[in-house]
């Protein structure tokens, strides 16, 4: 039940994380929901309809091209994301919760 929709903001709240680092859990959380809930290939923020939107406003793209490149960059934004919280001042490095 704990997600980054909630877990990000509690995190936010404590003083774990900063600001920056909320938007940008928040933003990942986005993305994932719609591959990770099974949404439907035409909700909103899914890889088919943002490639198809940048298809549609770059006639130069082919569809295949743009979701692969979305695909990729969607999954460095994570990893970038994930080697910043732990390698990071955020989390328990930044405050001695505990103790």
């Amino acid at each position: 039940m704990w997600g980054l929709g909630k877990l990000a903001p509690k995190a936010h709240e404590l003083g774990l994380i900063d600001e920056p680092m909320r938007v940008q859990l928040h933003h990942l959380g986005d993305l994932r929901k719609v591959s990770a809930h099974f949404k439907p290939p035409l909700e909103p923020n899914s890889v088919a309809s943002r490639a198809l939107r940048q298809v549609v406003n770059d006639r130069d793209i082919e569809n295949e091209d743009e979701f692969d490149a979305l695909l990729r960059t969607d999954a460095l934004m994570a990893i970038k994301i994930t080697t910043e919280l732990l390698h990071g001042d955020e989390g328990f490095a930044r405050v001695r919760y505990w103790g």
